[in-house]
């Protein structure tokens, strides 16, 4: 009975508070460019972190568009915080990679290659944990 009270809190709570805008933004400027948003986080203050291609897009509560960074990257794959609280994020550049990203104007760090991967251009991403210890967990 206390799950179906939580989730019920939950899904209550979302449908009456939740922050909810349509707005488009457009990275590239070729006519027949396909963008694909495949990460996101909100963060502390409020804002949003959106990883669209190799673009982390900063958002306001509004949607309205605050900075945007490119990086030497194929796509974002996904953003999470390490064991410190620092904001990491996990790229395709061939293989995996990973970047420590300051939240505030999107610049990196540091960037590391996780290792055990074989150096390849075929990795389909599917996650990145990162436990208490500081030990990175792939799933490719």
């Amino acid at each position: 009975m206390k799950k179906a009270i939580l989730l019920l809190n939950f899904f209550v709570t979302t449908c009456l508070f939740g922050q909810s805008f349509d707005k488009q933004f457009m990275f590239n400027s070729a006519e027949n460019a396909t963008e694909q948003a495949f990460a996101g986080i909100s963060l502390s203050n409020g804002n949003y972190l959106i990883g669209a291609n190799n673009y982390i897009l900063c958002l306001n509560a509004n949607g309205d568009s605050l900075w945007n960074k490119k990086y030497v990257v194929d796509n974002i794959e996904k953003f999470f915080r390490d064991p410190n609280g620092n904001l990491m994020v996990a790229a395709k550049k061939g293989r995996i990679i990973v970047m420590q990203v300051n939240e505030s104007n999107g610049d990196s760090v540091t960037t590391f290659t996780p290792p055990g991967q074989v150096a390849t251009f075929n990795y389909n991403f599917y996650d990145i944990v990162v436990n208490a210890a500081g030990k990175y967990f792939l799933s490719y």
